[in-house]
């Protein structure tokens, strides 16, 4: 299904208090193109850092990310346009069994 989609990460926000992560980026199928937001799990978020690492060798994906607190607790952020490469295969939404919420 997500054979010849690739997603361009412009931002991962992982919610420590409300134990929520919402990916957004551009996703890329064939000639279109298109913002979308993703809920994803944890495992979801392993396979998509491991992935961003791998194409990102010269630097560490976790220092790329900036904390913050508020009143729901903390918040991570990690801004795409501090990568070099951003856009990955689309693989590692295949195998989620989560509900993913969809925006176009």
């Amino acid at each position: 299904m997500y054979r010849k989609e690739n997603v361009t990460i412009h931002e991962i926000t992982v919610f420590g208090g409300r134990n929520e992560i919402l990916v957004r980026g551009t996703q890329h199928r064939e000639h279109l193109n298109y913002e979308s937001s993703w809920y994803i799990n944890t495992h979801e978020l392993n396979r998509l850092m491991n992935e961003l690492q791998r194409l990102n060798s010269h630097l560490y994906i976790t220092d790329v990310f900036t904390s913050y607190t508020s009143t729901e607790g903390s918040i991570m952020q990690l801004d795409g346009n501090k990568l070099t490469e951003a856009k990955v295969n689309a693989g590692w939404l295949e195998q989620s069994p989560v509900a993913r919420e969809i925006r176009a």
